[in-house]
């Protein structure tokens, strides 16, 4: 899972001024009443499990922070 789909399930983004300012309301309408819904435990051994590693990682060697394949300086 995604992080999309944990902002859809965790907050009301019909109510998101900044969101809507950025985003038809037609999209915000259909992906928010028809939510995927799924326990926390699946965003946390997906995205935010990968991100706590490359935290970790670009801690422990120190290096410039790593993107995919690209070197941010």
């Amino acid at each position: 899972m995604n992080g999309e789909y944990y902002f859809y399930q965790k907050d009301k983004v019909q109510e998101n001024k900044k969101l809507l300012k950025y985003t038809p309301r037609t999209i915000i309408d259909i992906r928010s009443r028809h939510r995927t819904m799924v326990p926390d435990e699946e965003y946390e051994n997906g995205h935010i499990l990968v991100k706590k590693t490359c935290k970790a990682l670009n801690n422990q060697y120190r290096s410039p922070k790593r993107n995919l394949n690209r070197t941010q300086y």
